[in-house]
């Protein structure tokens, strides 16, 4: 299945969540899919082609960019058997920059 996002919405893979905490700690299931829900990091797949258009700035936005999004935003999905999020471009906080991002 080949999904595009329309519109001003951006196709998010969430940041894995770990399944052991840094104290050693096993995470139960209930737990770590909260997390993930709460999760305000992700990966971009994709771009709708209005994303950050006219009534936003111009920002240069594009798949494979790791973006930080508003708590809780947008709707979770199944692509390919990932849990993804489809979220507007309005709920994108911040960019990561550097070698990796462009």
């Amino acid at each position: 299945m080949e999904l595009e996002v329309v519109g001003w919405r951006i196709l998010v893979k969430p940041e894995e969540i770990k399944e052991i905490s840094d104290g050693g700690i096993i995470l139960p299931d209930k737990t770590r899919d909260q997390d993930q829900m709460a999760a305000t990091k992700g990966l971009v797949v994709d771009v709708g082609p209005t994303a950050f258009g006219d009534d936003h700035d111009t920002i240069a936005l594009k798949k494979g960019d790791t973006v930080h999004y508003a708590k809780y935003s947008g709707a979770t999905i199944d692509v390919e058997g990932e849990e993804c999020r489809i979220i507007n471009d309005e709920d994108v906080i911040a960019i990561e920059r550097g070698k990796e991002n462009g």
